[in-house]
């Protein structure tokens, strides 16, 4: 039986209230703190990646009301991700930055991403991530717009659930092992089956070749990572997330020209 709440999916209430900063219906508190955590909740997560970039689609049709350029419409909806999300991806991004640059040893490196103090090394890859973000999305042409919004939320938190099932965890406790628990075969493949249905039915061509890329993207960068510390933490979920993203983007963005690759058009 599915729990719900206010007619919500009980899954996607607690993958939204990990995920974002929403307010949602009926709620007191984050139900990532209790029993049925964000491990438990992962099926759901392209589906409130989907969410996010809903969201993005009408901040943006509201932008485009206005006399605002461009460019400034394309930062609004950068920084509109990062507050809804809480900065949540972004964050581990920078202390990932930080651990993996600055440790000299796989124990250093966790030490450091442990610490809740940003530095240099984090701070560059934040702004870095954020002005290719920018960038990209400025690239996407007009006919690829709406689906680059839809779909890059939603394989960024699809690249959570595909790095838990590939990579071990780090640490015996914490984000990363409730993440790997959590990412049972039934919701791998009901996460999977949500990317693969969006992806082909909002960006024809471009979708799948979209989640193929981020599938790619996600898998690299875990080997990466598990290279130089013993496994994942939510640190690295976060900074998985985020270049998976700026792929995704940087993809759409070349083969959104193309109206052939594309389903639909604004």
């Amino acid at each position: 039986m599915i729990h719900m709440v206010r007619g919500l999916p009980r899954d996607l209430v607690t993958a939204l209230s990990f995920l974002t900063r929403l307010p949602l219906p009926g709620l007191s508190h984050r139900p990532c703190t209790q029993v049925h955590g964000p491990g438990q909740a992962m099926a759901a997560f392209p589906l409130a990646g989907l969410v996010l970039g809903a969201l993005l689609v009408g901040l943006d049709r509201l932008l485009s009301l206005t006399a605002f350029p461009l460019t400034t419409r394309n930062i609004l909806l950068v920084v509109a991700l990062v507050a809804l999300t809480g900065g949540l991806h972004l964050d581990g991004l920078m202390d990932t930055c930080d651990g993996l640059i600055g440790g000299h040893n796989a124990q250093q490196r966790l030490n450091i991403m442990r610490d809740s103090h940003v530095g240099s090394y984090g701070v560059l890859g934040g702004v870095c991530v954020v002005l290719l973000k920018v960038g990209a999305l400025g690239a996407v042409p007009n006919s690829a717009r709406v689906v680059a919004l839809l779909l890059t939320p939603m394989l960024g938190r699809w690249s959570l659930v595909l790095a838990a099932a590939l990579f071990p965890p780090a640490r015996p406790s914490g984000l990363g092992a409730a993440f790997r628990a959590g990412v049972t075969p039934p919701r791998l493949a009901a996460a999977a089956v949500t990317c693969v249905v969006a992806a082909c039915g909002l960006g024809g061509v471009a979708g799948p070749l979209a989640l193929v890329a981020a599938c790619l993207a996600t898998w690299l960068l875990g080997r990466a990572i598990t290279a130089m510390i013993p496994g994942l933490t939510g640190d690295t979920y976060g900074a998985i997330a985020e270049v998976t993203e700026v792929v995704t983007l940087f993809l759409l963005a070349l083969l959104g020209g193309n109206r052939t690759l594309l389903a639909i058009t604004p």
